[in-house]
């Protein structure tokens, strides 16, 4: 039973320790991938699948029609794009 506990102890540690580090990285992320429609119906909220490039799995974006960010997957639908997520820092 202690050395069970002593796992998970150490589990939950390495995965704090990864997400406070992931917390202070200011680089920007980037992926490659190809946009792919992930809708089953039509509604207001749309659902974009980015399949990445590497085949390792995917990103989903889902949000309102009218959202930019959607409204650029739309028309992008079925081509390679090459996607950054970075952190606003305040001025």
């Amino acid at each position: 039973m202690l050395k069970i506990s002593l796992v998970i102890v150490l589990i939950v540690a390495a995965f704090l320790a990864g997400a406070a580090v992931a917390q202070t990285q200011d680089e920007p992320v980037v992926v490659r991938a190809t946009v792919r429609d992930a809708n089953t119906i039509p509604e207001r909220i749309e659902y974009w699948e980015l399949s990445l490039s590497d085949g390792s799995g995917s990103l989903t974006v889902v949000g309102p029609k009218e959202l930019p960010i959607v409204s650029w997957l739309r028309k992008m639908k079925g081509r390679p794009v090459l996607v950054s997520v970075q952190r606003d820092v305040p001025k």
